[in-house]
């Protein structure tokens, strides 16, 4: 049994809910059914009932860090992470650190550096930061480096990438049958994940119906208040549930204008056959695969809408069919995800 503490400047559930903080958290349930104690330090936004908790508990106990129990786990929180570290460590007494990277990255790897230079840290990086080690840069004697795709590799080639370990998905929060395919569905409508095309695709064909998923309330107003949208699109949303709108999908939109290191939604979208027609920006190829069509991300408007006609008729249902067979490939089975990053924990010992 070890003790795994996964460390970060970034928010963390519920103040944040991204795809490294999904992650985490799949990966922590994992890890506490094979017996290892996890628990999560995260920075601080303070709002709400724990911002409250946090006053009273600097007023009380003069720390500038809170711990709460969250999804069967303890999460500390701090406005300041870095200066905190060294108390958590001790109260932890963690056989391993997971940093995950990004903000503060080189701060904190220096700190556990200079302070616990003995314990072993494992670098997961999962955003589009190079984050470049320059020679000066002080590293912690035990340190490994793992990446969440072979993206995200390339962009660290000066470092030696020991695994390129993928999200978690459970198929079975998004699997469902399709029995009835009625709509193309675009997730999380905005300008940097790709909303001009989207919209341009449904303005090019008025006969099928198109459904805009927002993950905030306020987004719908904003949305249907444009004179953009055209009669066949349809805004809903939030779900809370992903499969209610993955059974009604028969092409799955992701035109990101943005770098993605991964793509979550063309993963969840091929557990059920769904094939995506997405950007070559970043990750998203990778994710995609053969199940669908990836097009660089300022291709002309004409070849979005030819490669979305060839994904809607998907003529013997290849697409739908190289989606659904993608998914079962070893990187997306959580058994394969989370056993091979305790084998690398292993390593440590050698």
């Amino acid at each position: 049994m070890m003790n795994i503490l996964f460390l970060s400047a970034h928010k963390y559930m519920p103040e944040l809910t991204g795809g490294m903080e999904i992650n985490t958290h799949d990966m922590a349930k994992l890890l506490i059914n094979k017996g290892h104690n996890v628990s999560i330090f995260a920075g601080f936004r303070g709002e709400g009932f724990l911002g409250i908790k946090a006053k009273i508990n600097k007023i009380v106990t003069k720390r500038n860090w809170i711990r709460s129990s969250y999804g069967g786990y303890t999460v500390y929180r701090s406005f300041d992470v870095t200066a905190n570290i060294s108390q958590i460590i001790d109260f932890e007494q963690p056989n391993v650190v997971i940093l995950q990277g990004g903000a503060s990255y080189y701060t904190l790897l220096n700190k556990l550096a200079e302070d616990h230079n003995e314990l072993p840290v494992i670098s997961y990086f999962h955003t589009p930061d190079p984050l470049p080690i320059s020679d000066a840069q002080k590293l912690p004697n035990h340190l490994k480096y793992i990446v969440n795709s072979n993206y995200t590799k390339r962009l660290h080639s000066d470092k030696p990438i020991e695994l390129v370990l993928p999200p978690i998905f459970f198929k079975e929060k998004y699997k469902v049958e399709r029995n009835n395919k009625r709509f193309a569905t675009f997730i999380n409508p905005s300008r940097h994940k790709g909303l001009d095309i989207a919209l341009s695709i449904a303005k090019s064909h008025p006969s099928i119906k198109f459904k805009f998923v927002v993950n905030n309330r306020l987004k719908i107003t904003a949305l249907t208040q444009s004179e953009l949208l055209s009669n066949n699109i349809e805004i809903v949303g939030p779900f809370e549930d992903m499969r209610e709108i993955y059974s009604q999908t028969r092409v799955l939109l992701a035109p990101s204008q943005w770098v993605e290191t991964w793509g979550r939604i063309a993963s969840e979208a091929h557990f059920s056959g769904i094939p995506v027609l997405s950007s070559c920006q970043g990750g998203l190829p990778e994710a995609v695969g053969p199940g669908g069509i990836s097009l660089p991300y300022n291709a002309k408007l004409e070849d979005w809408q030819s490669a979305f006609n060839t994904l809607w008729e998907d003529k013997d249902g290849m697409y739908s069919k190289a989606a659904l067979m993608y998914s079962q490939r070893d990187e997306m089975d959580p058994s394969w995800n989370i056993n091979a990053l305790l084998q690398l924990t292993s390593l440590f010992n050698d």
